[in-house]
């Protein structure tokens, strides 16, 4: 039995898919996990959030992943403002104190000019779904930008 394949690399400068186990776990897994790929994929396609669970069940839609150039973790420490009360100027500033968050942040390995960059392999039983997102990365017209895992780390997609 032949299985269609979308095939196309994800690349970036930096990377953090946090553990699934704690909303404030700092550390990182060196790959996405199937979850956030799953998000990913979504998110190009322009489904809302928690609406497509059932659609990228593993039951439907088959992926995988393959490292091409590996990555090494660092410790970086964030200034998070306080978001729970209202923004004021004076936090904006960072006059009122922002609390520190230790984060495990992926980076390149192989040097200043280095991307990390891993290789996806996406099947789906609904072939023109498959077909939506083939041409979407070719065209590199996205519902939203893809990242590689937070939003401020900005992934760069190449179909194959």
């Amino acid at each position: 039995m032949k299985i269609r394949m979308t095939v196309f690399d994800v690349a970036g400068y930096f990377a953090h898919f946090r553990k699934y186990f704690s909303t404030t776990s700092s550390l990182s897994y060196v790959f996405p996990p199937r979850t956030a790929i799953a998000g990913m994929i979504a998110g190009i396609l322009g489904y809302d959030r928690d609406s497509y669970y059932d659609l990228f069940s593993s039951d439907v839609c088959k992926i995988a992943l393959k490292i091409m150039n590996p990555a090494r973790r660092i410790t970086h420490t964030l200034n998070y403002l306080m978001t729970d009360k209202p923004l004021t100027i004076k936090k904006l500033r960072g006059m009122s104190s922002p609390a520190q968050i230790h984060v495990e942040i992926l980076v390149p390995d192989g040097g200043p000019a280095s991307r990390i960059c891993y290789r996806l392999f996406f099947a789906h039983e609904d072939e023109s779904l498959q077909e939506e997102l083939a041409m979407r990365i070719r065209c590199k017209k996205f519902c939203y930008p893809p990242s590689l895992g937070t939003a401020n780390f900005i992934a760069d997609l190449n179909y194959v």
